[in-house]
Order: structure tokens, then sequence, then C-alpha cells
């Protein structure tokens, strides 16, 4: 991984690295609740894929090293299983499926034929789990095309944001459960959760 970002040269350099900050500060500033921050996690997956879709657009050559391997596999093999479990199946094979029975018993009592139905119980679920995924694969592309002094960069305004959080949720206490410095309104309103909802 280090060697192939130290080739990249100054121009690519003179994007990457601002690239690189705007993105991990998004990341923190936007990613820090699930429920509570769906426009915060719609904002960040759109820049997610579209940040993916450059780095694809702009690779040439591009070759998993080794030691990253059984991690591109792994993420490729959750993408796949993803997409099999919203694959509908014909009612005699999901209906086989275990903890299923319930299900076809309730389409039986309302006098319904029973439909094609994927393996998944709840598809819009599934779905946002494949999203999720475009952020950390996202952070991995940025990352990975850092050299060395880039990542000391990032890895620095991680840490003083960090440290903003820490403030912030001392903020938060001491302003109390009502305290209008949390920034979102799910959270627990007795911790000191700084910038994030939990």
């Amino acid at each position: 991984m280090m060697g192939k970002s130290s080739k990249l040269n100054p121009q690519q350099r003179s994007w990457t690295v601002p690239l690189a900050f705007a993105w991990f500060a998004a990341c923190v500033a936007l990613g820090g609740a699930s429920n509570g921050g769906i426009l915060g996690n719609l904002l960040l997956q759109v820049s997610a894929a579209l940040i993916i879709a450059v780095v694809i657009a702009r690779a040439r050559g591009f070759v998993i090293p080794p030691n990253e391997r059984p991690l591109a596999i792994f993420l490729a093999a959750a993408l796949v299983w993803i997409g099999i479990t919203l694959i509908p199946l014909p009612p005699a094979l999901w209906a086989a499926l275990p903890g299923r029975e319930f299900i076809a018993q309730g389409y039986r009592l309302l006098g319904m034929d029973l439909p094609w139905l994927p393996i998944s119980l709840t598809d819009e679920r599934t779905v946002r789990s494949a999203l999720a995924l475009l952020v950390p694969v996202a952070s991995y592309l940025v990352a990975r095309r850092l050299d060395d002094q880039g990542r000391q960069r990032v890895a620095v305004i991680l840490v003083i944001a960090a440290c903003f959080s820490v403030v912030l949720g001392i903020g938060q206490v001491l302003s109390g459960e009502q305290s209008d410095l949390r920034p979102y309104s799910i959270t627990n309103r007795s911790s000191p959760v700084g910038l994030f909802a939990n």
C-alpha cells in the first residue's frame, strides 16, 4: 500500500490531499448518527459514491497488492451476499427457509398466493447496509492515494477533531441535558457524546 501511494505525481497529490482533508472532516462532522443523521449519512454516501467513481475513472492498471487482497475479497463477498439476499425466490424455495413459516402462514390466512420473496426479510435495511459500505470503501481509496506525509497530516486533523469532540462533550455536560450543543435530537442527553449521537 505504501509503495503504490508514494508513486503519485505532483498533479495527483495536488487534489488528493485537499480531498482527503475535506472527506475525513466530513466523516467526523456528519457521520455520528444512524437514525438521527439521515441527511448527513445520505450526503456522505452520495459523496462516497462520487469519490469511488472518480478514483475508478482515473485508475490506470489498478492492481491490488497481496497484503490488501484479503480485505478486497471480504468486501466483494459481502457485496455479492447482499445482492443474493435481494434476489426474489420462488415460493417453494423461500418458504422452506428457516423462520419463514410464520410469513407463509400469514399469506395463507389472508387467502393469498405466496409471492416471490428474497432471502432478506427487510429489503430496505439490506439496501441501507450496502449503501453504508460506500463510506469505508471511499475512505480506504482516499487514504490509499496519500503518501506518508499526507497520511500524517490527515492523522493530525483527526486528532484535532477528536479533541474538539471531547471539548464539545464537556460543554454538553456542563450545559445540562437540554443543551443546544448536541448535534442530534436522538441522543444520550446525560452523556458527553461530542460530535456523535451516543
